[in-house]
């Protein structure tokens, strides 16, 4: 009988015998037959998806099917699809938001290279099928490569490489406590004594708490890392200073030079705010060495110590994360080694001095988002106004939200694009920061309203002349221009309103897809007044071939962004030294040189088109990608197993990692407030950009990378 057959497979079981029965023959030959069966599916599943996947990625990377290479490539596919191919999204927002970056990638490579891939077929119909075939593999390619990317986020594994763990911290406090309690015994001074023994017993109880670091010492060793991130930045930095005394100087910054010397017109086409930073610092070295030259590099040394102050206050951050010493070393590293990081930092351009200030605003930023992970010593909250949230876990300060105040005031003055990204963050400040909405609607209207009233009354008062309108409708003067070359049908009153601002027979000769310039200086040449004063016609007629040619549109879009979207884009970075001719004596006068010089300099800036995987940091689009990979894995969430922090106290050193963030739905709050500002800067781009690769508009993305990177991996868990 069935039942027999179960117990006596049960007692079988238990005494080890090499037979088991659980089951009736029928149903053991069923179950084995449907695991079978499945195993088979899966098999068959994991060779198609590689199989796809392959064919795509040799199409995109242009190796010819006959390539040995294209069998290696899909032997490793087959192997990943294998072992990966079973990990699924665990809940519907994930398998949603995993689907739209899939595609989204899959798209980017399908425009980059659509011209390349079907230059071998005439039909339309192979030519739609290599494309649908490069969409479809890269898709299934990509989707599978978020998912195992949220699963080792996960894992506690990469926790424990980046994160510190809560059991060392505790035994390193309560060491360091020990320390500070004997050397007060040490002391004649009883009073002093008595205050350094109420200090380690104060440790000794956030210890005895379970709490997961003590806050004397993560405050002492994060301070000693930004102290030596900021000392070796500039370390690394005074080479190039002294190469390039006084500082490179493009046509931009000599035209910034040339304002405040009186040789040009007060222009606010270069930001007036960093025109008079560098007359500030200019005339101070003047008071001191009275030479232009000399007096032009005090501020390129005060831009050096801006650049290495951002990287020390990211590394401050990183540490307060809870990152290992070593992960914040690489990540100093990341800002004092890499070259661009060097010219960038001696590079006197608009560009170069918002970067750090941007750093700098979103470190402000993250301060009100996530408030303190600790309530700061007795002695210091009863001096300090805070503001707790909801909960009681986060803590600002009155001083963050003046800071912020005032990190935002500058970001939006220093750049066009920077008072737009903050003119979009406002609804998101308010709507995310529930706990602080009255703080920062306050913050937000002041500096809106200051703002205002610098680019408006002031400037005008003061005669400073605003930037000219063609030169933030750049992608619009393209995508007419695209369709004017590509030689569309035009109606006759259309062709008439845009003789009115050009010469319509110019355009085919002056048209650049990934550079605007030489359109933008043909409606200079015109008549540009006649473009601001016709604006609604312009737009009506831009909407107008809009939706009869959606596809030239698109291929222009993509043609003058492609450099921030896709990394394999060919460009020079940190190429630039020297200093442009001018009207006011300025000249290069580096104070190193010779031929071992110049050549380090050179193979330096050269390895980033060498190296593979090092060159990736040299390409704007890298970024990008980067970008919106820390903002999947924030969203979906890198939780720990530990279902509280008290379940995490208790488990082993090996096991246990710092969960700085007890509360799920705050982080996400948080990770987003981060990632906004860079994805802001990176849609002004698209709807403004005069050129498809200039790094030098990506670099407050490139210099905030760490912050929101490591965020994104922050392991928190469920409340």
């Amino acid at each position: 009988m069935r039942w027999q057959k179960r117990y006596f497979g049960a007692v079988q079981q238990k005494i080890n015998t090499p037979y088991i029965c659980l089951f009736s023959e029928t149903e053991s030959r069923n179950l084995m037959s449907s695991t079978i069966s499945k195993q088979t599916e899966y098999a068959l599943s994991a060779a198609a998806q590689s199989f796809l996947s392959s064919w795509a990625v040799s199409i995109a990377c242009g190796l010819s099917l006959r390539n040995l290479c294209t069998a290696l490539i899909l032997l490793l596919l087959l192997l990943f699809f294998r072992k990966y191919g079973r990990l699924s999204a665990q809940s519907r927002r994930e398998t949603v938001l995993t689907g739209v970056i899939a595609a989204i990638g899959a798209c980017a490579v399908v425009m980059h290279g659509r011209k390349l891939y079907t230059q071998n077929f005439d039909s339309g119909l192979f030519k739609g099928l290599i494309l649908l075939i490069t969409f479809a593999g890269m898709y299934v390619l990509l989707y599978r490569v978020l998912l195992f990317a949220v699963h080792a986020a996960r894992s506690e594994r990469l926790h424990r490489v980046i994160f510190r763990s809560q059991e060392r911290e505790a035994d390193t406090g309560s060491r360091t406590a020990s320390v500070r309690t004997s050397r007060a015994v040490r002391k004649t001074d009883a009073h002093e004594a008595s205050e350094d023994a109420t200090a380690s017993g104060a440790a000794d109880r956030v210890q005895n708490k379970g709490t997961l670091m003590t806050a004397p010492l993560t405050q002492d060793r994060g301070r000693q890392l930004a102290v030596l991130t900021f000392a070796v930045c500039l370390l690394c930095y005074l080479p190039y200073y002294l190469y390039e005394f006084p500082g490179i100087l493009s046509p931009d910054g000599v035209n910034q030079i040339e304002q405040f010397m009186g040789a040009a017109p007060w222009s606010n086409h270069h930001p007036v705010a960093h025109t008079l930073v560098i007359a500030f610092w200019t005339k101070v070295g003047m008071l001191f060495t009275g030479n232009l030259n000399s007096a032009v590099a005090f501020y390129t040394a005060f831009q050096m110590a801006l650049f290495a102050a951002a990287a020390a206050a990211v590394v401050y951050l990183l540490w307060s994360f809870g990152c290992r010493t070593w992960d914040c070393i690489l990540g100093a590293a990341f800002y004092a080694i890499i070259p661009f990081q060097d010219v960038f930092a001696v590079f006197i351009l608009k560009d170069s001095f918002f970067a750090p200030v941007f750093v700098l605003f979103c470190c402000a930023l993250l301060r009100i988002a996530r408030g303190e992970s600790q309530l700061p010593p007795v002695s210091r909250e009863a001096k300090t106004f805070l503001h707790t949230t909801r909960g009681g876990n986060r803590i600002c300060r009155r001083g963050d939200y003046i800071v912020f105040g005032l990190l935002s005031f500058a970001v939006s003055l220093l750049r066009s694009n920077g008072w737009y990204m903050f003119l979009f963050m406002i609804p998101f400040l308010i709507a995310l920061l529930r706990g602080r909405r009255k703080q920062i609607l306050a913050v937000c209207t002041l500096v809106v309203l200051s703002v205002c009233i610098v680019k408006g009354p002031v400037m005008k008062t003061t005669g400073v002349q605003q930037p000219d309108t063609i030169e933030s409708l750049c992608v619009p003067l393209q995508q007419i221009a695209r369709v004017i070359t590509d030689k569309y049908p035009i109606a006759e009153s259309d062709r008439q309103l845009i003789s009115h601002v050009v010469n319509i027979d110019y355009v085919d000769d002056l048209y650049n897809p990934g550079f605007a310039d030489p359109l933008k200086e043909l409606v200079r040449a015109g008549d540009e007044d006649y473009l601001d004063a016709h604006l609604p016609a312009f737009f009506g007629l831009w909407c107008r071939f809009g939706i009869r040619y959606p596809g030239t549109y698109l291929s222009a879009l993509a043609d003058l962004t492609e450099g921030y979207w896709f990394p394999d884009v060919e460009y020079d970075t940190a190429s630039i030294d020297g200093v442009y001719q001018n009207k006011v004596g300025l000249h290069a006068q580096p104070l190193i040189g010779g031929s071992a010089v110049v050549k380090t300099k050179e193979i330096l800036i050269k390895l980033g088109d060498f190296i593979p995987g090092y060159a990736l940091l040299w390409s704007c689009g890298t970024y990008t990608w980067i970008l919106l990979l820390a903002g999947y894995l924030g969203i979906c969430g890198t939780r720990t197993p530990s279902e509280n922090t008290d379940d995490a106290c208790n488990k082993t050193s090996e096991e246990s990692t710092i969960n700085y963030a007890p509360d799920k739905k705050e982080d996400r709050r948080t990770i987003l407030l981060v990632l906004l500002p860079s994805f802001a800067l990176i849609l002004t781009l698209f709807a403004a950009t005069p050129s498809a690769t200039e790094f030098r508009y990506m670099l407050p993305v490139v210099e905030t990378m760490p912050l929101w990177l490591v965020l994104s991996l922050m392991p928190y868990a469920d409340k």
